[in-house]
């Protein structure tokens, strides 16, 4: 809704994408979904000002696809991520095992 406004005069663009970049991690969200998505709506306007507002940015398929990297990283097994490996988000673990480790 908000890139619909953006799109249409209501919220200043630079000011829009000076102030959020939430849109952005929305569209590369969608952004592989939304070819399907469309026709199975019949649909084919479906997240257009969405598209439209990522895109308009300079270099916006570089940090579009930046994004969808970082996005698919976060989505694998904690265990196997370095960012997550031996940390808990309840603190540390009491057994002194490190954070995705089995039971032996």
């Amino acid at each position: 809704m908000a890139a619909s406004l953006v799109e249409n005069g209501a919220i200043d663009r630079k000011m829009f994408q000076d102030s959020t970049q939430e849109y952005l991690v929305v569209f590369a969200k969608v952004e592989p979904l939304l070819p399907a998505l469309r026709e199975k709506f019949n649909n084919p306007k479906m997240s257009a000002h969405l598209e439209s507002l990522a895109m308009s940015l300079p270099q916006a398929r570089q940090q579009i696809d930046a994004i969808g990297a970082r996005i698919k990283g976060l989505n694998r097994r904690p265990e196997t991520r370095p960012d997550v490996i031996g940390k808990s988000r309840f603190g540390p673990r009491r057994d002194g095992k490190r954070c995705g480790a089995t039971a032996a």
